[in-house]
């Protein structure tokens, strides 16, 4: 007859709820996020003055990681949803017109914009491209009439 044991060791976590509150009116609530073993890690939520959902993130060792999504405080609909590492902005961000059409995408690279930005008019026809390096326009910017057709043409060199 064999005897087995079976010994499991578990790692214990210390979790805590944060609430923080605004300065203009302590009693209600800025933030909520979660402290696992003393840095902030999961979801964070923001809140207004006025008690409205306005951002809703993710944290990972105290630091913006993931996907970050700004919210309308009134409708609750979404306005931005923007992509960090590492507490940067990273990757792609789409801005939204209260209907829900894209207003506009860029791209980010460290904190700084880069490559294509395209804005649109409501209807979703583009409005304006413009090319970013190291968050200044450079090369050609163009701008277009609601109709489709070009309104202006400028090219940029580091933002001049």
């Amino acid at each position: 007859c064999g005897l087995s044991i079976l010994i499991v060791s578990e790692k214990a976590l210390a979790q805590d709820t944060i609430r923080t509150y605004h300065v203009e009116n302590p009693t209600r609530v800025k933030e909520i996020f979660t402290k696992i073993n003393g840095k902030a890690n999961g979801e964070v939520r923001l809140f207004d003055l006025d008690g409205n959902l306005v951002q809703i993130g993710q944290l990972k060792d105290d630091q913006r990681h993931g996907t970050f999504v700004d919210l309308d405080p009134e409708t609750g609909d979404t306005v931005r949803v923007m992509q960090f590492v590492t507490n940067n902005r990273q990757g792609k961000s789409i801005s939204y017109f209260p209907g829900g059409a894209i207003s506009q995408e860029s791209y980010f690279e460290n904190n700084q914009l880069e490559g294509l930005v395209t804005s649109y008019f409501e209807n979703g026809k583009i409005s304006k491209k413009s090319t970013f390096q190291n968050n200044k326009p450079n090369g050609l910017t163009e701008t277009f009439f609601p109709d489709g057709n070009t309104e202006s043409k400028i090219n940029f060199s580091a933002g001049r």
